[in-house]
């Protein structure tokens, strides 16, 4: 948490504080809405085992493996991943913090599918740090502006994400 307030802090006097999101108006509560929300608590909530119960994986892996065999394996793999990222979606989405894939998916609509390449990508890096001897990171933002998400095809969902973002 301490971590967490001290890059914030950073962050905004380097370049200044602006909001990722900008909320406007009241957003409307109606059963669509609801069942959104229901659906992504339980996604969240099951992707959150799943991401843990890979983490206990790799720190029983680590435990039978040299430091510096998984410093140099994390190595390979963490830029793997950062090549398969920028192949992907045009961007270095897995280095920095989560602002750097925050300002990807503001930048313009992408796909359902191309946002969940994204987040693998970055769960995998956090876990990939974890098994290296290192720390996890920040993921993609929960909240997306409607606006920046679209079918493959190009079109873009009706009630995506709530309208008020």
């Amino acid at each position: 948490m301490i971590a967490a307030v001290c890059s914030y802090l950073v962050r905004v006097w380097l370049i200044g504080a602006r909001h990722i999101v900008e909320v406007q108006g009241v957003p409307v509560v109606d059963h669509a809405l609801l069942a959104g929300g229901l659906v992504v608590a339980i996604a969240c909530g099951l992707g959150a085992r799943l991401f843990a119960r890979g983490e206990d994986a790799l720190r029983v892996l680590a435990r039978h493996q040299p430091a510096g065999q998984r410093a140099l394996v994390a190595g390979v793999v963490l830029a793997l991943l950062a090549l398969a990222g920028h192949v992907a979606c045009g961007a270095w989405i897995t280095f920095g913090p989560g602002y750097v894939a925050a300002d990807w998916v503001a930048s313009g609509p992408h796909p359902l599918w191309l946002l969940g390449v994204a987040l693998v990508i970055r769960a995998a890096g956090n876990l990939v740090c974890v098994y290296g001897g290192g720390g996890g990171g920040v993921q993609l933002p929960a909240t997306l502006p409607r606006d920046n998400v679209s079918r493959g095809d190009g079109s873009r969902p009706a009630r995506c994400v709530p309208a008020h973002l």
